[in-house]
């Protein structure tokens, strides 16, 4: 841990963190079912968390870390539906967490000429959603089918105390593919598209949305 000046001293943090969780399943159909659950997590501050001082190159960011900085604290409540039939599926979760301390990169001063940033906590919400599943679109052979997947998930996060964006929440992202199943072989091709984040608390500025195409082959050989 840096002492503001050009030499270094020695620190020790110690941390026990606790979690608990409880949740509740319901069968609604032979076929469908939902499920909530609800959760208190504690994480502990990683070592650039705290003690972090020098340029970050990939973003040119000087980050700073703080060594006084506490246990991230969260309660997350999540509810979801899920459906599977044969080789189909389809899942839909919704989650909000609200954190008492979440910890993340604040506007510092200006570090050695470039804009710095420190670690340090907020109270913080984060709410989403998560979608997939697979639909079989028509069978070839008796083992032998296409299936037509789709996956999407968004998150939104803000820190409470000013309404602020949170810094390097990932944008909402969509993928959708094609893929072929038989016996132990499979293939697949699929296109994920991450929309542009137009929500930023730094000085990059919005990020350019961007698609990626895929595609893959397997084929098993152990049972």
């Amino acid at each position: 841990q840096s002492d503001g000046g050009d030499h270094f001293i020695a620190a020790t943090r110690v941390f026990a963190p606790l979690s608990a969780s409880i949740g509740y399943k319901r069968s609604l159909t032979s076929q469908w079912y939902s499920q909530l659950n609800v959760s208190f997590t504690q994480r502990p501050p990683t070592y650039y968390e705290l003690f972090a001082d020098g340029l970050h190159h990939a973003t040119e960011n000087y980050e700073k870390g703080n060594v006084n900085n506490a246990m991230e604290r969260a309660l997350t409540v999540d509810w979801g539906v899920k459906y599977k039939l044969g080789e189909e599926k389809f899942g839909l979760n919704l989650y909000l967490t609200e954190f008492s301390n979440y910890l993340t990169l604040k506007p510092s001063a200006v570090c050695l000429g470039t804009p710095c940033y420190e670690y340090s906590g907020v109270k913080a919400r984060l709410y989403g959603f998560e979608l997939e599943g697979k639909k079989v679109l028509f069978k070839t052979t008796e083992s032998g089918l296409w299936m037509g997947t789709y996956k999407a998930d968004y998150t939104f996060g803000e820190d409470v105390s000013n309404s602020a964006p949170l810094p390097r929440i990932a944008p909402m992202r969509l993928t959708l593919g094609l893929a072929y199943q038989q016996a132990s072989f499979s293939a697949a091709l699929d296109v994920l598209h991450a929309f542009s984040q137009n929500r930023y608390n730094d000085n990059k500025g919005p990020t350019a949305g961007y698609t990626f195409y895929g595609a893959s082959i397997s084929n098993r050989i152990f049972s």
